[in-house]
């Protein structure tokens, strides 16, 4: 299996317009995930004094994605879905881990995961998921205090937390603008079959009257 999903990527018909979407958008999130990979880790390389942690943290990302990857394009969407939002919130909470705890870098991810959960699986997915990153992060933040994790890594510096919540909610943006792409192309094509099947059954009735 190789790991060449990409903008051309076919993916199946999962039998409506809605379900085409939210697998149109996951297929986006993949790719963004994958090419943002590299350059964070070359990032990491060259800013962080230690940068193995951070590199296996990243590193991590690409058998998940490449198992994401083979649901969606077997059909599998709900599970994908579904598989790939819990993996998130998990990974979300090991890179807090890895960069400073809760209140550091990491921080507006919490955020994010809901958000990407509301898109691809709908409300109850939203919710199920918003649930479960406040009680993650909560929980986290407790135990940070409780054993003290900040004894053994770095808190994160102000400047750290600050850029890390600028690029959240620039990714989060540009999910945004992406979603509502793809909405406006799914609207777009919706309004062109209906057009072509009001001419078939004008055409058909025409038929019909000179019979």
């Amino acid at each position: 299996m190789k790991m060449n999903l990409s903008l051309r990527t076919v993916l199946p018909d999962f039998g409506s317009e809605v379900r085409n979407q939210q697998a149109q958008f996951l297929k986006m999130i993949l790719i963004g995930i994958m090419h943002i990979l590299i350059p964070s880790a070359l990032a990491v390389i060259f800013i962080d004094p230690s940068p193995w942690p951070g590199l296996s943290f990243m590193a991590a990302w690409f058998p998940i994605l490449l198992i994401i990857k083979q649901f969606l394009k077997r059909g599998y969407l709900k599970s994908a879905s579904y598989a790939f939002c819990a993996i998130l919130l998990v990974m979300v909470n090991i890179g807090s881990i890895f960069f400073g705890g809760v209140i550091g870098p990491n921080m507006g991810a919490y955020m994010a995961v809901p958000l990407i959960a509301g898109l691809i699986l709908g409300i109850k997915g939203g919710m199920i998921f918003s649930g479960l990153s406040a009680v993650s992060a909560v929980g986290l933040l407790w135990f940070e205090q409780t054993v003290s994790l900040n004894n053994h890594l770095p808190p994160a510096k102000p400047i750290s937390t600050l850029v890390g919540l600028l690029i959240t909610t620039g990714f989060m943006v540009i999910l945004m603008y992406t979603y509502n792409r793809i909405l406006d192309q799914s609207i777009k094509r919706t309004q062109a079959n209906a057009e072509i099947q009001k001419e078939l059954n004008q055409r058909l009735k025409a038929m019909q009257t000179v019979l």
